[in-house]
């Protein structure tokens, strides 16, 4: 049987009232998915953190806490609005399992600055394993950031305050989008801007808020907007003494001009970031800019130059790489293996990386990389077993309600395989249709 905190127990929470014990069990219990407290917070915090401003839909049902009440707050109050009047009512996130991010330190003085910078970077830390997780801690550090009174609550100024508020709004807006939810992330990270408005005017902040607005403006395929936000992002940093940063802003500009498919202008820029960034202070950046330079040469048929440069590279990887950065390495070392022609190794690199997305439900790199597969025994004259992969990258995709679109580029696949017409050109084709319609939100 579950034991839940007490009504009383989650105001004191909310109002940084508990112990530091007390307070970790409230968050391991919150975070661990329980629906039925997430719930009952939410009239409780919207007492606390805003009160007098309880806000309806068209249902009767309350906003969640605390981004879509605080849009309201936005300077653009009137579009945002309309905004929030489109967007469907939800519960607060459910991740399944506590993130390993929270750590002690955390969980005492949740209303204060201090509290407010733990909970964004355990936030932080919780990108890649819990993105639910990770917009919970941010939401809750937004809470604690507009409730801060400089007056009464810190020692710190208007202006501090005013900072705080836009970091805590920019780092929900991030999380939201690493979540899927571009909408929201684009609020959330208007009402950041806002808040650096009536801030110190830092230089740094304004260059991670306009950082974060081009990853939004990348995953919602706006690049020329996306690739004019990191060019004012480089030059600040550059200004302002950051190399590794302005190195960072260089990486990102190389990786979406990769998305919007100029490899070769994505090569010289992730190149010359790399020269910039210091290799002591983010390790899992330099992994990243590294495989992002092999694949782009794999891209490019540069199949030979590839290899060594994975050769060099290759403990890197063994240093630094995750489960799905091990994947990757795999997946480039099949490319490489296509290209040079040593099929049999080519075909043992891609069934292995196919179980791997499919063990982490990542249905649009199974599928490429199934396509990968396909080309090697398009090339053997294996008809039948291409037959077979095809239907089940179908079946794949409709199970997991993929875009229409994606589908639709898959049946015309199979069609041409059934008809025994299909070639490399096609199987390219619709891998990269599906790259790209991997960042594009669903209809």
């Amino acid at each position: 049987m579950v034991d839940h905190p007490t009504p009383s127990a989650l105001e004191a929470f909310l109002r940084g009232a508990l112990s530091i014990g007390e307070t970790k069990l409230v968050i391991t219990h919150l975070l661990g998915g329980c629906s039925q407290c997430r719930k009952a917070m939410e009239p409780l915090a919207q007492v606390l953190f805003f009160p007098g401003r309880v806000e309806a839909d068209g249902n009767g049902a309350v906003y969640d806490f605390p981004i879509f009440r605080a849009i309201n707050q936005a300077r653009r109050q009137t579009e945002l609005e309309r905004t929030e009047a489109e967007l469907p009512s939800r519960s607060l996130p459910r991740p399944q399992e506590e993130p390993v991010g929270v750590a002690p330190h955390i969980l005492s003085g949740l209303r204060s600055l201090e509290g407010c910078e733990a909970l964004l970077a355990a936030s932080r830390e919780l990108r890649h394993q819990d993105p639910e997780g990770m917009v919970f801690l941010a939401a809750l550090a937004v809470g604690v950031a507009e409730r801060l009174d400089p007056r009464v609550s810190s020692p710190a100024g208007p202006a501090e305050i005013a900072d705080l508020r836009a970091r805590a709004w920019g780092e929900l807006g991030n999380a939201r989008r690493v979540a899927n939810d571009l909408l929201g992330a684009e609020a959330a990270l208007e009402r950041s801007l806002a808040c650096a408005e009536e801030g110190s005017g830092e230089p740094l902040l304004l260059a991670r808020l306009l950082d974060l607005a081009a990853s939004l403006h990348s995953d919602q395929r706006r690049f020329e907007t996306a690739f004019q936000l990191l060019d004012l992002v480089h030059q600040i940093y550059w200004q302002h003494g950051e190399r590794h940063l302005a190195g960072r802003a260089l990486i990102s500009k190389g990786n979406y001009l990769l998305l919007n498919n100029d490899p070769e202008a994505a090569l010289r820029l992730i190149v010359s970031g790399l020269d910039l960034v210091d290799r002591r202070r983010d390790p899992a950046l330099i992994l990243a800019a590294v495989h992002g330079i092999i694949d782009i040469t794999v891209r490019l048929e540069r199949f030979e130059e590839a290899q060594h440069l994975l050769r060099a590279s290759r403990r890197l990887y063994y240093e630094y790489a995750d489960e799905l950065n091990f994947l990757k390495l795999r997946w480039v070392e099949g490319k490489i293996n296509a290209g040079l022609g040593n099929l049999s190794r080519a075909e043992a690199a891609f069934q292995e990386i196919r179980d791997g997305f499919r063990a982490h439900e990542m249905p649009y790199h199974l599928a490429v990389a199934s396509l990968d597969l396909a080309a090697v025994w398009l090339s053997q004259g294996r008809t039948a077993e291409l037959r077979d992969l095809v239907e089940e990258m179908v079946g794949t995709f409709q199970a997991f309600g993929i875009h229409r679109e994606a589908i639709a580029a898959l049946l015309m696949l199979q069609e041409a395989v059934v008809a025994e017409r299909a070639t490399a050109a096609l199987l390219r084709s619709v891998a990269a249709q599906l790259q790209r319609l991997q960042y594009e939100p669903m209809q």
